[in-house]
């Protein structure tokens, strides 16, 4: 499986180039962007990771079927 990896210094080179004189980044400075792009990267790893949990649970051999019924 390949992953592709594009440098942030490249895709906010790429924004800062785009901009139009109407933008409201227009009077932003470079890095103000390059802080604000920083920043969104580090939230979208916060909303986006996973924590995984498990449980290891050693297995006896001697288990029986046990009757399990859900109460309410």
């Amino acid at each position: 499986m390949a992953r592709n990896f594009i440098p942030l210094s490249e895709v906010v080179d790429d924004y800062i180039l785009s901009i139009e004189s109407d933008d409201y980044a227009s009077s932003a400075s470079d890095n103000i962007i390059r802080t604000y792009a920083l920043r969104g990267i580090r939230e979208m790893g916060f909303d986006m990771s996973r924590i995984i949990r498990s449980l290891k649970l050693s297995v006896n051999q001697t288990i029986t079927p046990l009757n399990c019924q859900m109460i309410m």
